[in-house]
């Protein structure tokens, strides 16, 4: 005759438990436990914290490079405002110019002709 299904292990529960010691499945559900805890020990909170100090690192330096990225774009469009207005300038004193002299005076005459520009 066969024993019934957990039989043994009831048997050694109770041997146990009359030793003075915990049962087998209590002393696995402790060990889960137990590591669980390790987690939570200084060590493991100083591992914690050195992650997030390395996290909260790593973030800052992401949010300055991108800070720094933008000045520099700001600024290239800055210089670029700046050129396109010489140029405007330039090119306004250059016309003002050619007006004066012999081209201003067949542009004009085009013009009044209805050709030109």
């Amino acid at each position: 005759m066969k024993a019934p299904d957990g039989f043994t292990d009831r048997v050694m529960a109770r041997a146990e438990l009359r030793a003075g010691r915990k049962p087998a499945a209590d002393a696995k559900a402790d060990r889960r436990q137990g590591v669980l805890l390790q987690f939570t020990r200084p060590a493991w909170r100083a591992v914690y914290a050195a992650a997030a100090a390395l996290a909260i690192t790593a973030g800052t330096w992401r949010v300055e490079h991108v800070r720094m990225e933008q000045r520099r774009v700001d600024q290239a469009a800055a210089q670029l405002d700046t050129a396109l207005q010489v140029t405007h300038h330039a090119l306004d004193q250059v016309s003002a110019k050619l007006e004066t002299t012999e081209f201003g005076e067949i542009q004009r005459a085009l013009e009044a002709n209805g050709g030109g520009k």
